[in-house]
C-alpha cells in the first residue's frame, strides 16, 4: 500500500506551485527594479561613490540580519508548525515575542554602531564615515522587515512576505532618485544612503502593521501563547546558522571594502549582483518549500516529503540552468553598458555563476536540515565554511582584490552546498538534488 496518495501529493504540488508562482513574479518584479536600479546607480555615481554605497549597504544588510538572532528563521518553522498542529495562538504569542526581542537587539546595534564611529574618528577613512552612519540608523527598520517577511511566509502569506522588501523598498529608493536628479540634486553615496534610510522606515511601519492583522485573524480569538524558554534555545543554534550564512554572503563585501578599495567593492558587488539573478528562482521555490517541509515533518511521511521535493525540483532546474547559460553567454554587452570602470568585473561574474549554479543544483538541503530539527548541524557545515571563506579573502583578496574574492566564495559555495546536500540526505534519507530525479 503507498504511503503517498496521488490526490494529496498532486494538491501539495499545486500549492508550492501557486505560492512559488506568486513569490517568482514578485522576486522578478523586485530583481528587475533593484537590478536596473543598481545598473543606474553605478552609473550615475561612478566606480569610487559605488563602492562606498555598496560597502554600506553590505555592512547595513550584516548587522541588520544578525540582530535578528535567529528568530527570523525560526519564525518560519514555529508559525507554520503551530499552524499546522491547530496551535494559532502559539502564532501570535510568537510574533509579539520575536517583534520586541529583535527590536530591542536591533537597536542596541544601532547605538553601539554610531558610538563605535563616532569613537573611532580619524582612524574611519572620511569617505565611509557619512554613508555608515547614515546605513547605521536602517539597522532597525531593516531588522524588523528582515523578521516580518519570515513571520508572513510561515503563515503563508507570500506576498506579505516578499513584496516589501524585495520590491517595494528598491522601487521607493528609484522613485526618490529619479525625483531628485530630475530636480537637479547631484546623486553621491550618502545621499543614496539616507534615502534608502527613509524608505526602509515607511516599510517595515507598515508591513508590521499588517503582521499584527494576520497574526490576529490566524489566532482567530485564541489567547497568545508564549514558550519564551524553548524559543531561546531553539533560537541559538539558528542563529549561528544565521551569523556563519550572513558572514558568507555578506561579510564577503565589507571584507573586500577593509581590504582592498572601493573600487574593488564596486566591481565585485556589480559581478554578486548580476550572479544572483540565477537563484532567484531557487529563492522563490525555497519560499514555499520551507514552510511544507516543517508541516510535512511534524504530520506526514519521509516518503511525502521526497515526493513533494521531487515534483518542485524541475521548476528550479530547468530556468536556473537557462539563466546561468544566458548570464555567461550574455554578460559582454552589460559591462559595457556599465562602462570601462567595471570591465574586470568578468572573471568575479563567471566564477559566482558557476557557484550558484550549484546551488542550485542540489536544492533545499539546508531548509531540509533546519525545519526538520537538526540546525545544529547545519551550523557546525556553515561555521566551517564561514570560517574558510574569510580565512581565503584574509589571505588573496590584499593582493587580487575582487577577482581573489569572487573565487574564495566560488569556491567555499559549492563546498558548503555539496557538504550541506549529503549530509542532509544522510541523515533524513532525502535527497533535494538533481539526482533525486535520475532515480525511481
Amino acid at each position: 500500500m503507498p504511503l503517498l496518495k496521488k490526490g494529496s501529493g498532486d494538491g501539495d504540488l499545486h500549492g508550492v506551485l501557486s505560492d512559488a508562482a506568486t513569490v517568482a513574479v514578485i522576486q522578478g518584479l523586485g530583481l528587475a527594479v533593484g537590478y536596473v536600479a543598481q545598473l543606474l546607480f553605478a552609473r550615475w555615481l561612478g566606480r569610487f561613490e559605488y563602492g562606498l554605497y555598496s560597502f554600506s549597504w553590505s555592512a547595513l544588510v550584516l548587522v541588520a540580519t544578525l540582530a535578528g538572532f535567529g528568530y527570523p528563521l525560526l519564525g518560519v518553522r514555529e508559525t507554520s508548525a503551530a499552524m499546522a498542529s491547530g496551535q494559532n495562538g502559539r502564532v501570535l504569542g510568537f510574533v509579539r515575542f520575536s517583534a520586541r526581542r529583535v527590536g530591542i537587539v536591533a537597536l542596541l546595534a544601532t547605538v553601539v554602531s554610531v558610538v563605535a564611529l563616532l569613537i573611532a574618528g580619524n582612524d574611519v577613512a572620511e569617505d565611509y564615515r557619512l554613508p555608515l552612519l547614515y546605513a547605521a540608523s536602517s539597522i532597525v527598520p531593516l531588522a524588523l522587515i528582515i523578521l516580518f517577511g519570515e513571520l508572513a511566509r510561515g503563515m503563508g502569506r507570500p506576498a506579505l512576505a516578499y513584496a516589501p522588501r524585495v520590491l517595494m523598498v528598491p522601487l521607493g529608493v528609484v522613485l526618490l532618485t529619479i525625483a531628485l536628479r530630475a530636480a537637479g540634486v547631484v546623486l553621491t553615496a550618502s545621499r543614496l544612503v539616507l534615502l534608502l534610510a527613509g524608505v526602509t522606515l515607511l516599510i517595515a511601519l507598515a508591513q508590521g502593521w499588517r503582521i499584527r492583522i494576520c497574526a490576529r485573524e490566524v489566532a482567530d480569538g485564541a489567547p497568545p501563547q508564549s514558550d519564551a524558554v524553548a524559543w531561546r534555545q531553539a533560537a541559538r543554534p539558528m542563529y549561528l546558522g544565521v551569523l556563519f550564512g550572513t558572514t558568507m554572503n555578506q561579510f564577503d563585501s565589507v571584507l573586500i571594502g577593509v581590504l582592498s578599495s572601493p573600487d574593488a567593492v564596486a566591481v565585485y558587488f556589480v559581478a554578486k549582483r548580476t550572479a544572483l539573478l540565477v537563484a532567484t528562482f531557487l529563492t522563490a521555490m525555497n519560499a514555499m518549500v520551507a514552510p511544507r517541509i516543517s508541516r510535512i515533518y511534524q504530520t506526514g511521511t519521509r516518503d511525502e516529503l521526497q515526493q513533494m521535493i521531487r515534483r518542485v525540483l524541475p521548476f528550479v532546474l530547468i530556468p536556473g540552468t537557462a539563466a546561468v547559460l544566458v548570464l555567461a553567454a550574455g554578460h559582454a554587452p552589460l559591462l559595457r553598458f556599465l562602462g570601462s570602470d567595471y570591465a574586470g568585473a568578468k572573471w568575479p561574474l563567471l566564477m559566482l555563476l558557476g557557484s550558484y549554479f550549484v546551488n542550485v543544483a542540489v536544492g533545499p538541503s539546508a531548509f531540509l536540515l533546519t525545519m526538520t530539527g537538526h540546525q545544529w548541524v547545519h551550523a557546525r557545515i556553515m561555521g566551517l565554511s564561514a570560517a574558510t571563506m574569510v580565512l581565503g579573502m584574509l589571505a588573496l583578496v590584499p593582493t587580487w582584490g575582487a577577482v581573489a574574492a569572487a573565487g574564495v566564495f566560488a569556491v567555499v559555495t559549492v563546498m558548503w552546498n555539496v557538504a550541506t546536500w549529503l549530509t542532509a540526505w544522510r541523515i533524513t534519507g532525502i535527497d533535494t538534488s538533481f539526482v533525486c530525479l535520475l532515480r525511481r
